[in-house]
């Protein structure tokens, strides 16, 4: 006769995972002929009449007696039945990526997905391991545990993955987690993964919220194939036609829409979306777009009134910290933008950008130890991402080199920038950060010779194209430390002259290299000399405007922007051609024509100080991985 038997493993986990119960039918001879599971909240010390109405709701038929087995006194790892495949489920021949440190929740998240039909399945037991999956092989559905061992959250792999582009549009991303309070952290996160789930939780449940996430998926599918072949301008027409709809799906085609709007410039159609979004519903994220577009119209003290106010209705809004740390950076408020900054580490503390951002700040200002303590964990925690900078790297070697650390210290973290430099040989910031570190490795060694080398080397690389203002700050630095050990060449002064006027495009960028060169006095009174020698020549050359010589203006300006390699005088002379090209001559435009072309080589990041990524941070969610907004 046939029975059925109920399997409870009824023991409650440390993970708060739901607990499995398994119905097994068996035929007369004993054999299993099928098996389902559902899941149910038990008391482990629950009695066969307490279950028997459990049996029914999860399909007993009626006649052959229910026999419940004792409760096992230790855990038991599920064992997943598979489900044989269905032809034609919505789910058949999808693949998915289980993301768990815990053997038990992982298998326990891989049988639920077989039971709702996905019986393609890999795991990853960590952060690391995830990374290594998501690069190779590209997954429809991915679900990530929220807590791992260790300061790196599922939250902070999102955020490098949807960062980096490292997963296609159509991969759907959920959270599981145990954790109440990831609603509200949901909302304001700016790489929201598509659907969280509570533990405990059932099949069914997982079943609705992927079909649904799958739904908004195939929704957007049109918008998103436009941005993956690069036809931006054809997925902003889709996102307009969705939006005039208002038809299922309208909000996210209005976000998508925006950002490609942003990706354009085109600032009234981005401000139009954000405006109709915030009359249907409140919308952190369209709040942001708004600071960001008033900051980009001129108008930075709208933008800062919508960001303080963000941030004050929500401190772990992370990405409105950021927004306006920049702000208050860019006004050359450091210690308002260092506090601003701290607020969004301590939201996202394994945030690998974020703690390479507040690092960098604190080491430009003179906070060694705060720089050392956030660089410190950035390198722990992100080595090896594509988020991480090997600028931190070379910040860390300074700041050991300022504490007398030992040797071997310093020899280590020479040693990961010498492998880098192995590997890309061609990248000169890699190059000028090995360089740092050579230099610095000498310095306990007491070798002067060697290390007056180093210098002369790095000295080469001053006006290489890719010498940006980070490089800059990082060799003044260096100088610092090679003055405090009393090593002088007369040739210093120079080089420090040669980094000032390329350099010296504000107010702001010139006291970050005086703070850099510390109490070196003379060096100081270079670089301030030279941003007021630069600004008199600037005048002298706008003067001839004004006396309507349009052609000497070009001449002046072009010239020295090509001795100075300085991206505010490059500007001034495109600007001329733009708003004066009736009164300039034929030499004057193909001066100012080859003037433009060495700005586009030498300074890549313009006007903009491009100081730790801070700028990326000016722009609003980034829910389009496939468009690059990185320098």
């Amino acid at each position: 006769m046939a029975r059925h038997r109920l399997l409870s493993f009824c023991k409650p986990l440390s993970i708060s995972l739901p607990r499995f119960i398994f119905l097994i039918e068996r035929d007369g001879a004993g054999s299993r002929s099928r098996a389902r599971r559902t899941t149910a909240r038990l008391n482990p010390r629950c009695s066969p009449k307490r279950l028997a109405p459990v049996a029914e709701r999860i399909g007993a038929h009626p006649g052959p007696p229910i026999e419940v087995l004792s409760t096992p006194q230790t855990p038991v790892t599920p064992i997943a039945f598979a489900s044989a495949p269905s032809h034609g489920h919505p789910f058949a021949g999808m693949t998915a990526l289980v993301i768990d440190e815990n053997p038990i929740s992982r298998t326990a998240l891989a049988s639920v997905l077989r039971d709702i039909g996905i019986d393609h399945v890999k795991f990853a037991a960590s952060i690391g391991l995830a990374r290594t999956h998501l690069q190779t092989q590209a997954f429809d559905v991915i679900l990530c545990e929220y807590n791992f061992t260790g300061a790196v959250s599922g939250q902070d792999l999102l955020d490098e993955i949807r960062t980096t582009r490292m997963i296609p549009f159509h991969s759907v991303f959920f959270m599981v987690t145990g954790e109440a309070t990831y609603e509200r952290v949901a909302e304001v996160v700016e790489n929201a993964p598509d659907d969280y789930l509570l533990k405990p939780f059932k099949p069914y449940s997982l079943e609705e919220r992927l079909t649904k996430a799958l739904t908004r998926k195939r929704a957007l599918a049109p918008i998103h194939r436009l941005m993956e072949g690069n036809r931006l301008d054809h997925a902003g027409t889709a996102c307009r036609a969705m939006v005039e709809r208002t038809g299922a799906y309208w909000i996210e085609a209005a976000r998508v829409g925006a950002e490609l709007a942003l990706h354009h410039d085109d600032l009234n159609a981005a401000q139009a979306y954000y405006t109709q979004v915030l009359n249907s519903r409140p919308a952190p994220w369209a709040r942001l777009g708004q600071a960001y577009i008033a900051q980009a119209r001129g108008e930075p003290a709208v933008s800062r009134e919508i960001l303080e106010q963000l941030v004050a209705e929500n401190g772990a809004y992370a990405e409105a910290c950021d927004m306006l740390a920049r702000l208050y950076f860019d006004e050359g408020a450091l210690e308002k933008a260092l506090m601003t900054l701290r607020r969004a580490v301590e939201a996202t503390p394994a945030n690998v950008a974020r703690l390479q951002k507040m690092g960098t700040l604190a080491f430009l200002i003179g906070d060694r130890h705060e720089a050392e303590l956030m660089l410190s964990k950035a390198f722990r925690v992100g080595f090896g991402s594509r988020l991480f900078d090997l600028l931190t790297v070379a910040q860390l070697v300074l700041l050991a080199t300022a504490r007398n650390a030992p040797a071997k210290e310093i020899d280590r973290l020479t040693a990961t920038l010498d492998n880098a430099l192995a590997k890309t040989p061609d990248d000169l910031r890699v190059r000028v950060f090995a360089l740092v570190g050579r230099t610095c490795a000498l310095l306990p060694r007491r070798q002067p010779a060697d290390v007056v080398e180093c210098l002369r080397e790095t000295a080469t690389l001053l006006r290489e194209p890719g010498f940006d203002v980070e490089c800059a700050l990082l060799i003044l630095s260096m100088y610092h430390r090679v003055g405090t050990r009393e090593i002088c060449l007369p040739e210093t002064e120079q080089w420090v002259e040669t980094i000032a006027r390329r350099h010296g495009i504000s107010k702001a960028a010139t006291d970050l290299m005086v703070a850099a060169l510390g109490d070196l006095k003379e060096l100081t009174a270079v670089v301030e000399r030279q941003h007021v020698e630069l600004t008199q020549q600037a005048n002298e050359a706008m003067g001839w405007l004004l006396k309507g010589d349009a052609d000497r203006t070009a001449a002046r300006l072009t010239t020295l922007a090509s001795e100075t390699l300085n991206a505010r005088l490059f500007g001034l002379a495109e600007s001329l051609a733009t708003r004066y090209r009736a009164k300039l001559n034929d030499a004057s435009l193909a001066a100012i024509e080859q003037s433009v072309a060495n700005r586009r080589l030498y300074c890549k990041a313009g006007v903009q100080l491009a100081i730790a990524r801070l700028h990326e941070s000016s722009r609003p969610s980034r829910t389009l991985p496939l468009i690059d907004t990185a320098r």
